[in-house]
């Protein structure tokens, strides 16, 4: 079966676009949101966790939608100053790279840990080899690089969700937890999701 404006890889965990302009902010036809459900199974109910949220006040209450020229430029920013919140790379090179899909526009970025901080590749055409892939939303992002939401909670609300080996998710969500906190909530609460089991 031919499957249009995707490469799947033969580990069938990845999902690749070949051009990184194929994103919903610069051509919503070729968003492949049916296939980024097929080889992460699930994601799609990212996008009713959003509703959900919204509708319970967790996340901005919807509006009615404006054509917006400079939404994928806003949505950048919030992507780089989410990186710059996980902090700088700690010695050891035990800080994992992983990358991000948003939902709602098909857009992967990539976060690669460095001693100035997490790197963050916009607009890449899709997950690095090995990385832990997150699926979110734009809105999670931009609660999650405001301080208005914590990475604990907005999983357990279904906003996140983790695919890759479990030993990895684990270091990604340990890294969420730690660095992405409401400033009011005590540590103890973020830091118990680390050493969940995925799917819990």
């Amino acid at each position: 079966m031919v499957v249009p404006f995707v490469i799947l890889t033969t580990m069938g965990t990845t999902l690749y676009a070949p051009d990184s302009r194929a994103c919903g902010y610069h051509d919503p036809s070729h968003v492949a949101a049916g296939v980024l459900n097929w080889i992460y199974p699930n994601a799609l109910y990212v996008r009713t966790a959003v509703w959900r949220a919204q509708d319970s006040g967790i996340l901005p209450k919807r509006t009615k939608k404006a054509r917006d020229l400079f939404a994928y430029q806003r949505m950048a920013s919030r992507l780089q100053r989410l990186g710059q919140r996980l902090g700088p790379a700690k010695p050891g090179g035990a800080a994992p790279s992983f990358s991000a899909v948003l939902i709602d526009s098909i857009l992967w970025s990539r976060f690669v840990p460095s001693s100035e901080g997490y790197r963050v590749e916009v607009h890449a055409k899709g997950p690095g080899p090995g990385d832990v892939v997150l699926v979110t939303d734009g809105r999670v992002v931009q609660a999650l690089s405001d301080g208005s939401l914590d990475a604990t909670r907005a999983e357990d609300y279904g906003l996140i969700r983790f695919y890759g080996p479990a030993a990895d998710q684990r270091k990604v969500r340990r890294l969420l937890a730690s660095a992405l906190r409401v400033a009011s909530e005590p540590t103890g609460e973020s830091a118990s999701v680390a050493d969940r089991s995925p799917g819990q």
